[in-house]
């Protein structure tokens, strides 16, 4: 062949791609796992973002919006007067935006945005504080809430159990102060009285001398010649009577 025509007939041809791989029917794809960088990226951590913890949660205990209620299940939460708040109030004495919560690892973490009338949590101003169970926070008007369900149902076992260890203890301690007495009044019927041995007790109506030794005093005998003056007495009677 002429070796320019086989040049000018090659000119622009090219070797068609391979083509792609093709997966079984009915195969499943798995995505790749992302890196903790590109997760960092992805923005995991966005206010959308939801959690897997502790059940929390807010509740209006007073004010406009009081018996509201709102489950923390993300990251983060805005209250204030804003309808763009996760928590919108009608509270005009608030902010549009006046705190935030952020819930990470370690609790959850309050932190005024800058308010007017500015936050306290527990009567006492607060900037930026972590949240108890039971704690409350002012926001103008309204008064938050704060509850952990776990901290919440821990608090209430411990008190049961409290309550039942001073039950059981008042009931031992009246059962020992039965027995006791009960004791000391079998010991009180059982011990003799003063001074009379064995606990034998005179007839009522006799008047029974008694010696120092507390036992009953022999009768006295008359001398002899008192004796025979008696004896003569006596005679002396009995022949009158005759």
């Amino acid at each position: 062949m002429d070796p320019e025509l086989f040049q000018q007939t090659n000119v622009g041809i090219r070797a068609p791609p391979p083509p792609a791989p093709r997966g079984r029917e009915g195969e499943t794809r798995v995505a790749p796992i992302p890196t903790a960088d590109e997760a960092e990226r992805s923005g995991v951590d966005s206010p959308d973002a939801t959690r897997a913890g502790r059940p929390l949660k807010l509740e209006v205990a007073e004010g406009p919006d009081r018996g509201k209620i709102i489950r923390l299940s993300g990251v983060r939460c805005v209250v204030g007067r804003s309808p763009e708040c996760d928590l919108a109030l009608k509270d005009h004495s608030t902010s549009r935006r006046h705190v935030e919560l952020v819930v990470d690892d370690e609790g959850v973490l309050l932190r005024d945005l800058g308010s007017g009338n500015g936050t306290r949590v527990n009567g006492e101003q607060a900037t930026e504080q972590r949240l108890v169970h039971g704690d409350e926070i002012f926001l103008g008007k309204t008064v938050l809430r704060f509850v952990d369900e776990v901290a919440a149902f821990q608090k209430a076992q411990a008190e049961a159990e409290a309550a039942e260890r001073a039950e059981q203890e008042a009931i031992s301690a009246a059962a020992a102060a039965a027995a006791a007495e009960e004791a000391q009044d079998e010991v009180t019927e059982a011990k003799p009285p003063p001074g009379r041995p064995g606990g034998a007790l005179p007839h009522p109506t006799a008047q029974v001398p008694l010696g120092p030794d507390g036992l009953p005093r022999r009768p006295t005998r008359l001398p002899a010649q008192s004796r025979r003056r008696m004896l003569g007495l006596f005679a002396a009677l009995a022949g009158a009577m005759v």
